[in-house]
């Protein structure tokens, strides 16, 4: 819960601050209740006298109880003025003879010298005691608001939105009734970052620089009547608030630094990744490439046409394999920068599967093949490409990952206003703890032993399915092997093609 400010109570640090007019009013009308304050208590104590006789200087102790009031109502002066008219008072209407100055009972003189002493000694401390009181609660509203500012700064994680409640704050705190901070730029403009109220043309506008570690982030604007005139105590109020809100602006500097920084550590990681993981995939079919190009066009052979043949086919695989590994690479870096952006066209799936069927008919013709398609599958707004090579990628996955001559088996349904494709092995499985790690680039599992691949090509059907807006996941198939399931929402929302 926000600490509640009480703006009233700063009334004793900006009295002094209303204008030369406003000023001598308040002080004429706290001289005014002086005097009324006296009058009531010398009214009452002349009517305790008339009504009780033989106890004068009793009741005359009656006038500190009113000097008291005073000091602690309006101040120490108006107090002193009290504790003077109380004494001529007395001097006058009480001691003998009246109606005149002199008094003729030196014992009485002293009495009342004594009575002036103690009024204007009672007044002074009473009056003191009511400064500080004021200036602790003072501190205290000052506490509560740069508490208030603390945990704007520890709870928003936008500065946009950290900077409007500390606006408000300082100008609610201060009574101002605006107030705005300007932030410097990498150019050294400034610019508006947040404001609250409103200023009109015969306000002042006074600018405190927002520094920190003597570098200067930008300034805090206030709005002041022209008349104001600066005390003590609101300037240092203002500079605390400043070096409060520079502070928030450094944090959010810094940390943006930060995450710029650590995007970069991550950057160098998955370059470094990349190129430790993709160095063998890349050296293996230029190597084989090399190799049966060199044998090819070796003159001191004699190669049959069978082996000819075969040498061109070795070629052709090896450079569909390094244009694959090239394709998944841009890929992976499309969906790393968010550059994924599906061309969707209403399609019918089952076309999609037969052409990633199709395409890899030739690692596919050793593998018993089952083919399950839910009938009359809707039409589904998809990019043929994308999703076609999601199911090749999974296809290959199946095939690298599980023993030779095991059956793979694709399947589609629709679920409630989703379709679902899952590919299905019967190989070793995929362990529980390794599951939510299987579609991060270059993951491998403990599981596997065949090193072919650059295990980026899950990573890739990820990217591709979630920007659809669908779901991919791996689950365990019941009859031993792993089950992986996507799925493509039929109607999605309508998106800028």
């Amino acid at each position: 819960m926000e600490t509640k400010i009480h703006h009233n109570t700063l009334r004793t640090v900006f009295q002094q601050n209303r204008g030369m007019f406003a000023y001598q009013w308040l002080r004429s009308w706290r001289y005014m209740l002086a005097l009324l304050l006296t009058l009531a208590t010398v009214l009452t104590v002349s009517a305790l006298q008339a009504a009780i006789v033989g106890y004068t200087a009793t009741i005359q102790l009656i006038y500190l109880i009113g000097i008291m009031v005073i000091a602690v109502l309006v101040g120490i002066g108006p107090a002193m003025l009290g504790a003077l008219l109380s004494f001529l008072y007395t001097i006058y209407f009480l001691a003998t003879p009246r109606y005149t100055f002199q008094v003729d009972d030196p014992e009485q003189t002293i009495r009342l010298l004594a009575f002036l002493a103690i009024a204007l000694v009672a007044g002074s401390l009473a009056g003191r005691a009511r400064i500080h009181a004021a200036r602790a609660e003072q501190r205290l509203i000052e506490s509560q608001a740069l508490y208030k500012l603390s945990q704007i700064a520890n709870q928003e994680t936008d500065i946009q939105r950290c900077m409007e409640r500390m606006v408000q704050t300082v100008a609610n705190t201060m009574q101002l009734p605006f107030c705005a901070v300007h932030v410097h730029d990498t150019h050294g403009e400034s610019h508006i970052q947040a404001s609250w109220g409103k200023h009109t043309p015969d306000m002042h506008i006074e600018s405190t620089p927002l520094t920190i570690r003597t570098v200067t982030v930008g300034r805090l604007d206030i709005a002041v009547p022209k008349t104001f005139t600066w005390n003590e105590e609101t300037s240092t109020l203002l500079h605390v608030f400043a070096h409060q809100i520079a502070q928030s602006l450094e944090h959010d500097r810094l940390a943006s630094e930060a995450a710029y920084a650590q995007a970069l550590a991550e950057s160098d990681q998955l370059k470094s990744a990349i190129l430790s993981s993709v160095s063998h995939d890349f050296r293996t079919p230029l190597t084989t490439i090399q190799g049966a190009a060199d044998e090819l066009l070796d003159e001191e052979v004699d190669w049959s046409p069978e082996h000819q043949r075969q040498l061109i086919t070795t070629i052709q695989d090896q450079s569909h394999r390094l244009n694959r590994l090239v394709s998944n690479l841009l890929d992976l870096s499309r969906i790393r920068a968010g550059a994924v952006r599906p061309h969707k066209d209403w399609y019918a799936l089952d076309e999609v599967i037969q052409h990633a069927l199709e395409a890899q008919r030739n690692i596919l013709t050793k593998r018993p093949l089952t083919l399950d398609l839910a009938p009359q599958l809707p039409l589904i707004p998809l990019d043929f490409a994308l999703v076609a090579q999601v199911i090749e990628n999974l296809l290959r996955n199946a095939i690298n990952h599980t023993p030779s001559g095991t059956p793979i088996s694709v399947h589609s349904r629709t679920q409630d206003s989703n379709v679902m494709v899952y590919v299905v092995d019967e190989g070793p499985g995929i362990p529980d703890y390794q599951k939510e790690y299987v579609f991060e680039p270059f993951y491998r599992c403990t599981t596997v032993t065949d090193t072919r691949g650059s295990g980026i090509g899950l990573a890739i059907c990820r990217g591709f399915i979630e920007a659809h807006g669908g779901r991919i996941w791996v689950e365990d198939n019941p009859a031993g092997g792993t089950k992986f399931c996507f799925t493509l929402p039929q109607n999605p929302p309508s998106e800028q093609r």
